[in-house]
């Protein structure tokens, strides 16, 4: 069950840090905001919130060390399921490119029917 509650961790942070533009926005805000609106760049790390690989690590950590089911075991989870992370990532995507072109396909089958 630890096993799923990390994956499910990893999934949420791959998608806001790679997926879903926030990072780079955040980093623009803090650009902007200590340079006084003069740059605008996103060209700089902030690690470990812009990396899906060191978020997932500590997000894992922290969550099995507050849910008091810190063992050896689930620690070996902890640090093998970053690994995957950039294979969540294109699984996420992959999913996400099937969908739309399955909307595509049912979308050009309505429209054909209706000509």
């Amino acid at each position: 069950m630890m096993f799923l509650r990390l994956i499910i961790i990893a999934s949420v942070v791959v998608l806001t840090i790679d997926l879903s533009g926030f990072i780079k926005s955040l980093k623009s805000f803090i650009s902007l905001k200590l340079t006084k609106n003069k740059i605008d760049s996103n060209s700089f790390s902030i690690k470990p919130f812009d990396c899906s690989y060191c978020m997932t690590f500590w997000c894992g950590l922290l969550y099995t060390i507050v849910s008091g089911e810190f063992t050896l075991v689930n620690l070996l989870w902890v640090c093998l399921i970053p690994f995957f992370t950039d294979v969540i990532r294109q699984s996420l995507l992959l999913i996400k490119d099937t969908l739309n072109k399955l909307i595509d396909k049912y979308y050009e089958l309505l429209i054909d029917k209706t000509r």
